[in-house]
């Protein structure tokens, strides 16, 4: 699987399963929170980004800080995070589930 987010901040940037292992959400994760996103302590949301339009769970880490999971490869659509006092924000430009 493969999946390219786009940053204002960074720009395009790929990731592979190698290169976020440890760091990803298989299938059934994803299922699973999407299933029970508010008793997880989420928001449901439709989110629409370059990769096309997705029902996420959005789950807040801190008052900037925030990850919209859904059913993409590794289960991150949009995430903001601060990195070293900086505000980063990515969102999935497109994606490609590998063969089982």
């Amino acid at each position: 699987s493969k999946v390219t987010f786009s940053s204002p901040q960074f720009g395009i940037v790929e990731h592979t399963k190698t290169e976020l292992k440890g760091r990803i959400l298989d299938k059934q994760l994803i299922a699973f929170i999407l299933a029970n996103c508010e008793s997880t302590g989420g928001t449901p949301e439709q989110l629409t980004v370059e990769a096309g339009v997705f029902q996420t769970c959005k789950l807040s880490h801190s008052d900037k800080d925030a990850s919209w999971i859904g059913m993409a490869p590794f289960g991150f659509i949009k995430y903001y995070l601060t990195y070293d006092d900086n505000f980063v924000e990515f969102e999935l430009s497109s994606y490609h589930f590998a063969n089982p």
